[in-house]
């Protein structure tokens, strides 16, 4: 007899940041991560945070603004299922973990059925070294609200 054991939580267009850590070694070094497609970096002290964009000829949204998030916690892990217009009748899926050999993150993107001529960003800055109550213990610092300025610059290229 075999049982399949999958233990994972989901939620739908949820509006909390930072409330999911994910570890990756065995240091004081996580990424938070949550409802929301954006990530900070604690080394300790703040490293950083990382944030998804879409883009076309004619408009462009982060991530944490697209109109349907699924968000799914599983194993250490972070998935989000992302649907907008800006997409199309299609999906983009975004997986995230801590590297369990250094400290860092890693990020897959995958689409299916998209628009063509969208263009997936993304934007990293904010390192500081600034140190939260408890470590940054997710939960006992307020939630910080403030999404990238609107006139940031994006580069962006092939790979």
């Amino acid at each position: 007899m075999a049982f399949i054991l999958s233990i994972h939580f989901l939620i739908e267009n949820g509006d909390r940041r930072f409330t999911r850590a994910l570890y990756g070694r065995n240091t004081a070094f996580r990424v938070e991560a949550g409802d929301l497609p954006e990530f900070a970096m604690y080394m300790p002290g703040m490293g950083g945070n990382l944030h998804f964009g879409l883009m076309n000829a004619s408009q462009h949204k982060w991530l944490i603004s697209a109109q349907k998030i699924k968000a799914i916690y599983r194993a250490g892990s972070m998935i989000y299922e992302i649907e907008d217009k800006l997409l199309g009748k299609g999906k983009l899926f975004v997986s995230v973990l801590a590297l369990s050999s250094a400290e860092g993150i890693v990020a897959k993107t995958r689409s299916e059925s998209i628009n063509e001529d969208v263009q997936l960003v993304w934007v990293y800055g904010g390192a500081s070294g600034k140190k939260f109550s408890r470590d940054g213990d997710v939960g006992p610092d307020p939630e910080t609200r403030n999404p990238p300025q609107k006139n940031i610059k994006i580069a962006y290229g092939k790979s």
